[in-house]
Formats: structure tokens, sequence, C-alpha cells
């Protein structure tokens, strides 16, 4: 009994040292020194090489003789100075051999921190204790009881004592005075509770389950931990992306859907970071550093605005200059040597929030989940406020100091409940955590989750959140996003380029521009400031601009107008007919530049009670985004990488919403607007930026494949290319191209052929058959909701639809995302309730969708959800979409600078869709399905050769039709052996 009290006694005393002087001298408020994690932070922090199976760690500490070791030198385990076998008397070792602590002036090695029984008979509560980070602990001074005095001690009853010692201890938060229960053999402090040697360490036991399963694969000369045997195609990912992170190089990395792709991303990326962080603390240590362990990554401060600064406009949007374009507190040279000492963080953006959690149960999984971590969202998806109302709208109204009004989940006595860490692990918070746990502890604890994960970003050592809030640089100085020498990992990253030409253009409701008019008139009337007058002027002469441009109809199918495309000096041309001319934005920007300025300050004269009419938070935005296009225009940068247009098309009348925002419904109206469009056709506009302020930009997904324009439309460098392959063996995948349907009809999905009865009734013969051949789930893409309709409609006239629902359920990809979720629910539940039996002869559900839908793009099908996947003609976009001309028209024009042509540019872009539906197939190495591709210009070789890797090598060559009979074989042969 005595020998397990002490054996708990000292465990205690473990723990509290170990816990309270590493965060005294690395960083008060670390907040990964958590009580279930004694070994970890040793590991970490104090860079001892516990490598070896947590197993082993654990009978290395507790050993059955009651002898408690923690060393980071196997060879200093023999306990000849330390303990004696003949006294079985408990001891502790502790052995730095490369000491953290950054506090003092000198760095020294071999301190011993070490505690012993008394040597008193019977008595065990006296413990020396002596304070590594004090002046007493000479270097080399090795022999745990010299200079007893010096070091200090106390009488852990109160008998004897130390006071001075004692108060020092306290005050470096390295002792804390423990309660002991009437029961000896439970002893418990503020954070951990002890109950005996053998529970402790089946505790730990427990607790490493995880980590004891992980293989350690040593990968470019970092060590990775992975909770399963990768494959090949997950070691090359991690290859890439750490020799990428490690000499600051781009990564484009292609690995199908199924290979795993996400969990090595994970392990690799967060490796990386750590093999990164002991090599910083090294060089602390060697340097005799000072500065403190947990300093955010980026040291500048944030900019104040997004536009407007001393700095020319290209060093934001181009090449920034952290130092010029930003204060900064520090000389040239020592933010180079602090950026030198900083720990990169990792920000992982996806496409969607869904698939933000889908990544966040991958990292569960890793020994890397627990690392600090946060998700940013939106206030839609985080807001805990009981409205249907917009709720970013409704947080700006609140928070608006002029309106007073305040948000009870966000104010000075909550703001930290829940945003830091060290308050998520007053909660017993457990991490990873998705953004829906922390929303339901924001209810628990009437805290903003919104502002909580913002919080806690300074802090992350990860950060996940959508990849637009990366890109686009008002959304990262509205969240105050720092990327300055991060690692980027933006996954599913196949629509990037669209994306980031989306972030750099701007547009222009023509009623939004008369609102904005409008206040600025009746401002101008309450003050007399002329600047006001200058901007009621200018919008007002622009919408009469809008006004008298002639449009023509884009196609037959829509009542959408537009003009024809300009350039940017056409544009400034009109505008000087306009009355517009050049020389009149000056005076403009100027004005704007003011009346943004009082809106800014009137948050502080409203602190000092002191108030005056200021332009709304709407039409700042709105002068912010036309100062920036007018600039853009009229730079030598940028001006040719914009055209501009108008456009007329049909919107929902919000008037009456506008009028009175807390309705929460109102009758919809539809009225014609008209938009002036300044369209962005070169991403590196955007896209460079982001890649010369990080580190690294590592770009991953299942379908990258046509990747000829990525480097070039990017502008950046990708010195690490990767196409894998997949997972999956040949024999569990049918992959053919169907050149003719059952009566010899020739297929080829083209614009005048999908318009023919005769190609719309072979078409239906040939998905008939699949339906009939495959059970389970069948996803049908077509290039639009237009050609859907059309071949719907053409098959409940001959037949065809009623022949199918005798053999499948058949769903519609709705046209809008409020529909998609009981769809997919519906379609889903069908599929299970038929998995092992047909249900009144029906085997399963077709689900017709389209091409660049959240179907073909955004949602996860597994196993028989999918089984097939049928992918009719090759979805090229309308070629007379302003948008699109005008992108192929540029691609065309400069080549030269090493671009694509506009007509390989357009085959890219079909592509690339096509073959992401493609992939919603095959989603795990043991997985099996068909791929069909309904056109014969995919049994051309110039056409296969922009289908992905993994397609080409397991293409089925076929010249006779024989599709039913040839499916049926497959399927039969994957069913009986699942069986």
């Amino acid at each position: 009994m005595i020998i397990i009290f002490i054996a708990s006694l000292v465990i205690v005393c473990i723990y509290t040292v170990i816990k309270h002087y590493s965060q005294d001298c690395m960083n008060d408020s670390d907040p990964s020194l958590t009580r279930s994690r004694i070994y970890q932070v040793y590991e970490g922090k104090m860079s001892a090489e516990m490598n070896k199976a947590k197993e082993n760690f654990i009978n290395r500490v507790i050993h059955k003789d009651g002898t408690i070791i923690i060393s980071d030198d196997e060879d200093s385990l023999d306990g000849s100075e330390v303990h004696d076998e003949k006294k079985k008397s408990p001891s502790l070792l502790m052995s730095f051999h490369r000491h953290p602590c950054s506090m003092n002036d000198s760095v020294t090695e071999l301190k011993k921190l070490t505690t012993q029984s008394s040597p008193e008979k019977g008595d065990h509560s006296n413990f020396i204790v002596q304070d590594p980070c004090s002046s007493n602990a000479e270097p080399g001074d090795t022999h745990p009881f010299k200079n007893v005095k010096k070091r200090g001690f106390f009488k852990w009853n109160g008998k004897t004592g130390n006071k001075d010692s004692e108060k020092t201890l306290k005050q470096r938060k390295i002792w804390k005075p423990l309660k002991q229960e009437k029961d000896d053999s439970l002893i418990e402090t503020q954070q951990f509770t002890i109950e005996s040697r053998s529970i402790i360490k089946q505790k730990l036991k427990n607790e490493t389950v995880v980590d004891s399963a992980q293989h350690d694969i040593k990968i470019a000369g970092v060590s990775v931990k992975f909770p399963v045997k990768p494959y090949s195609c997950q070691i090359a990912v991690m290859n890439m992306l750490i020799q990428g992170c490690a000499k600051k190089q781009n990564c484009l990395l292609e690995s199908p859907t199924g290979s795993g792709k996400t969990l090595a991303l994970l392990c690799g990326a967060l490796a990386w970071q750590s093999h990164y962080e002991k090599e910083v603390a090294e060089k602390k240590l060697t340097s005799d550093c000072e500065e403190e362990g947990d300093e955010p990554v980026n040291t500048q401060d944030s900019c104040s605005s997004m536009f407007f600064k001393e700095a020319p406009l290209s060093a934001r949007w181009y090449e920034p200059d952290p130092i010029s374009s930003c204060e900064s507190t520090s000389s040239t040279k020592d933010n180079e040597f602090s950026k030198s000492l900083t720990v990169p963080k990792v920000y992982y953006g996806s496409r969607t929030h869904r698939q933000i959690g889908q990544v966040v149960s991958e990292l569960k999984k890793t020994a890397y989940r627990d690392k600090r971590m946060t998700i940013l969202s939106s206030r839609e998806f985080t807001c805990i406020q009981n409205t249907d109302r917009n709720k970013t709208d409704l947080c700006n109204d609140l928070l608006d100091p002029l309106k007073k009004r305040g948000c009870p989940f966000y104010t000075d006595n909550n703001k930290r409940t829940i945003g830091t860490f060290d308050s998520l692990e007053s909660h017993n918070f457990e991490t990873p955590w998705d953004i829906e746990d922390l929303v339901d502890l924001g209810k628990a604890n009437s805290a903003c989750p919104y502002f909580a994960a913002r919080n806690l970003m300074a802090s992350a050592e990860i950060i996940f959140c959508p990849y637009n809030y990366l890109i686009d640089p008002e959304i990262r100085d509205s969240m105050q996003i720092k990327l300055d020498g991060a690692i980027i990992i933006l996954d599913e990253a196949h629509n990037i380029e669209d994306i980031s030409r989306e972030v750099g253009s701007f547009s222009f409701k023509e009623d939004h521009l008369r609102n904005a008019a409008q206040e600025c008139d009746s401002l101008s009337r309450k003050k007399d400031m002329g600047y006001y007058i200058e901007i009621h002027n200018f919008f007002t002469k622009l919408c009469s601009f809008m006004r008298s441009m002639k449009l023509n109809r884009v196609n037959e199918n829509t009542n959408d107008e537009s003009s024809a495309a300009w350039t940017s000096k056409e544009l400034i041309e009109l505008f000087d007919m306009h009355g517009l001319s050049n020389d009149y934005f000056p005076s403009f920007l100027t004005a704007a530049k003011a009346a943004i300025m009082d809106f800014n300050s009137s948050k502080e004269e409203v602190k000092q009670n002191f108030y005056r009419p200021v332009i709304g938070f709407h039409t700042k935005r709105l002068l912010e985004q036309l100062c920036l296009a007018l600039q853009m225009i009229n730079s030598q940068a940028f001006s040719s990488d914009y055209r501009a247009c108008i456009t007329e098309t049909s919107v929902k009348d919000d008037t009456e919403a506008e009028a009175n925002v807390w309705m929460s419904t109102v009758r919809v109206r539809m009225k014609r607007v008209r938009t002036l469009q300044f369209t962005c056709m070169n991403s590196a506009v955007t896209f460079r930026q982001l890649a010369n302020l990080s580190r690294s930009v590592i770009l991953a997904s299942g379908t990258l494949a046509p990747t000829s324009s990525f480097q070039s439309e990017l502008g950046i460098k990708f010195t690490h290319v990767l196409n894998s392959n997949h997972v999956i063996s040949s024999n569990q995948v049918y992959i053919r191209g169907i050149s003719k349907g059952p009566t010899d009809v020739v297929l080829k999905a083209n614009y005048t052929n999908v318009n023919s009865w005769t190609f719309q009734d072979e078409l239906g013969r040939v998905l008939l058959d699949v339906c009939q051949a495959v059970p389970h789930g069948i996803l049908c893409f077509f290039s639009s909701y237009n050609m859907m309709n059309k071949q719907v409609n053409r098959w409940k006239e001959n037949g065809h639809w009623d022949k199918m629902k005798q053999v499948k359920l058949i769903f519609l990809e709705p046209r809008f995302n409020s529909e998609l979720e009981s769809v997919m629910r519906e379609y889903k539940e069908f599929i299970k309730d038929t998995a092992t039996a047909p249900l009144n002869g029906v085997n399963g559900a077709l689900l017709l969708a389209v091409f660049r839908g959240k179907v073909a793009e955004g949602i996860d099908f597994s196993d028989n959800e999918a089984r097939c996947v049928v992918a009719i003609g090759i979805p090229y976009a309308v070629r007379r979409d302003p948008m699109i001309d005008m992108k192929f028209t540029y691609n065309d024009l400069n080549h030269s600078k090493g671009l694509l042509k506009g007509g390989e540019w357009y085959a890219v872009q079909a592509f690339r869709a096509l073959n992401q539906a493609l992939g919603r197939c095959i989603r795990h190495k043991n997985d099996w399905g068909i791929v069909l591709m309904v056109d014969e210009r995919f049994l051309s070789n110039s056409t296969q050769a922009y289908l992905p890797k993994w397609v080409r090598a397991m293409w089925t060559n076929r010249v006779d039709y024989n599709l039913q009979t040839e499916l049926k074989q497959f399927v039969a042969k994957h069913i009986n052996h699942n069986s």
C-alpha cells in the first residue's frame, strides 16, 4: 500500500513539475500542454527523442519496482547514480540534453530536476526540488543532491521548509501544492487525478491505442506517422509535398479519388511541420535566442484597409512587400531572423464546409490529431442567433457602433469563453473538432463560435477554411488571415483557375449604384461635404452610361442580353464619350477615399459620444470595389488583363425585403437589371500574390488532368508534379467508350445531334440497357440542364422513361441547391432499401445530373450509391457566352506570354469537368464500378489524351456494341465475389 501511494505521489510530481516548468520556460499560454499528453509535451517541447512505440515508452516510464524514469538518452537509463536497487526507493531522473529554457541569459545542458523520497524512516513527505531555470543551477552540476540548500527544499507536510525557495517555485509556476485526500491511494490536483500506478499505466495504454497502430515511415528525411500501411501513391504524395515544403517550392498533386489523398496531405504536411519545429527549437538553443516560443507565424501588423495605401496598387495584387505595404515594428534584419525561427502554419483549403468536415474526420485518425486547429467559416454556419434573417447582415447590424445594439453572444465578458485553446481545454473540448461541435459549445456557453474560431487562428498550427478565404484578398483582409511563410494546401483544386479569375473580377448592378447615389445625395444635403456630391454625380453618370449601351441576346435559350466585350482602353474611350473622362477619375477617387475615412472614423466617434451621418456599409463596399476596378483598368500592369461588358438579366426584386430587413418572407417579383462587369482574364492577377506570400502552395485533387494550364494560367512554377495511378486493379473497373447504340446509330453529343430525335432515342436505348444490367445506383451526366430536360421529355414520349422506371427509381438534380439535400437523401435511402433485394422489381435508382453541378463535384458517393457513371458527351461550355468568348480571345492574343491558345484552353476546361464526374464511381481500394463515356469522339487517341491516367490505363477497346451482356458478366463477377 505504501509503495503504491509513493508511486502515485511521485507521478503527480512528475506531471506538475513538467507541466508548469514547460509553461514557464517556453510559453505560459501554450495550449498544447494538456494533462493527457505528458510524454508528447516532453517529446515535442523538450526535444526528447522518443520516437519508439508508445508501448516501449510506457514500459520505460513505469517500472515494476516502482522506479519512475523519463529520459531522452537510453545510455542514462542504467540508474547507476540515482537509483539503488537495494533501497528500492522511488526516484526520478529527467535528463535535458538540449534544455529549452530561453528565459535565462545562458542555456545549460544536463540540468536535472530531481525528486526523491526522504531517507527518514517511514517519512515519504520530504521532496528536494531543483529549479532548472534558476541561477543556482550550474552547468555540469549533475549530482541530484549537490548544494541542496542552494536549490532549496521544503517539507511536504509543512513541518520544515525554505520559504524563499517555496515562494520562488510558486511564482515560477513550477510547483503547486497537492490536495491530499483521506484515502492515501487517491491524490489529485486541479488538473490531474492519479489512482494507482497500474491504473495510470492502463490509461496511458488506452490513450495511445491510435498512436501504437501508427506506421512510422521516413520520407524525404522526415519521420511520418501514418495510421495505416500507405499505398504507393500516398507515399508519392507525401514525398513531393515534404520536398516542396522543405525547399519552398510548389506542388501539383493529382491522386485519384479513393486513393487516400486527404490522409496523405494531412500527415505529410503536419509531419514536416513537426520536423521543422524541432529544427527551429535547436536554432533557438544554439543562438541563445530569448524570443517566446509560440509566436504567430506572421510578424507584421495587419493591413488596415484593402486599398488606398501609400504602396502602389501592384503591391497588393501582384508582388506585395510585407514591409512596405504594412507597418512593421521591427527592422528588416530582425524580421528576417524572426521568420527563420517561426514554424509555418498550415492552411488547408477545400471547396465547401462539407468537405472540410470530411477532412477533419481524416485528421482524427492520425497521430497529429492533437495539433492546435481551427476552422474558419461564414456566419451562416456559426452564428447562434435564432433568426431567419441573413446572419452576416444581422451580425454587422448588431455590432454597428452607431446603432449600439450589441450581440449578447459577443461581449467583453464572453469573448474569450471559448476563444482560446486554454478555454477549450477547460471545457474538455475534444480535438480535432468539426464546426458543428464548436457551435454546440457556443450555444452551451452563450458565446459566439464565429469569432471564437477566428480568435483561435493566431495560435493554431493548422487552419481549415473554404479556399476562397485564402485566394480572395478582400476576405483575407476582413478575416485577418496572414499567409506570410505559410504552407497552403488547396484540396479539390481543379477549379482554382476559374475561382482566381472570379476573385479578380468586379460587377456593379445598376440598382445598387442608384441606391448609393441617392444615399450620397441625402448626405450632401445634411452636411456641407462636397465629396458626397462628387460621388452622387459620378454614380448618376455611370448609370446613364450603362442604360445607353445597346445589348444583344446571348442565345435563343435565354432572355439574357449582353453588349460587346471591350478592352480596358476601349472602355475608357467610351467613358470619355459619356462624360466620364479619365481626368474625372482622380477627383472621384479622392471623394470616395474621404467618404470611406468618414465611415471608418465614425466608430471611434461613437465611443466618444459624438455622431455625424456617414455612408452605409454597403455603399462603402461599393465604393471600395469601384475604385479598385477603375484603378485596375487604368493600371499599366493590369489593364491588358481585363475585359468589360454590360449585361442585362432577370433577377428577384428585393425592394420589399430591403425596406424591411426583419421580414422573413416577401413576395417574389422579377425585374430586369443591367450590370457593368469588369472581368479578369488572367488568374495570375490574384493567385501570384498568394504564392508570393506563402512558403509553398500545394494544389491537389482527384482530377487535375489535364494539368497543362495550371502553370501558365496561375503564373507560378510547379516544381513537383504528380499524376499517380489508382489503388484499384484493372479487374475492379469496367471503362469503355460507346460510339454506337444497339441499333447502330452513331452517338456524337454535339449541339446539332442532341436536339435530334434519332440521337435522343438511341441514347434512351443505351441507358435502358445499363439500367437493366447494373444494380444499385447509376449516375448519368449531361452537359446542361437544358439538354437533360430535352432527353427526359423525349423519353417520356417514346416510352423509354416508363421502361427505365420499371427497374430504377429516377431522380433529377434540381437547379437550386436548397432542393438538392432532400433529393440526395431520398436517392441514398432507396439505394439502401434495395441493397439486398429489388423492391417490386426496382433494383436501385438512377440519378440524372449535370457536369459542373453539385452532384458531379460536391457530393460523395460510396459503394452501391454509384456502381456506374454514364457521361453523355464532352461538356464544352457555350462558345457564344460573353465570358467564354472574352477568355478564348484573350488567350489567343497572349499565347506568346506562355498562355495556352484559346482552343486548347477551351478543351482543357471541358475535360476537367468531365474527369471530375468520372471520379464519382471508385471511392476506395475495395470498390468496383463501371465508367461509360457515350460519344464517338472518346475513341480517338487525341481525345483520350485529356483523360486521367487511371482511366487511360484501364480502358476497354470494343468495336461491337454488346453492352448489356458485358455489363451483366462484370456485375455478376463482383456480386458473387463479395457474397
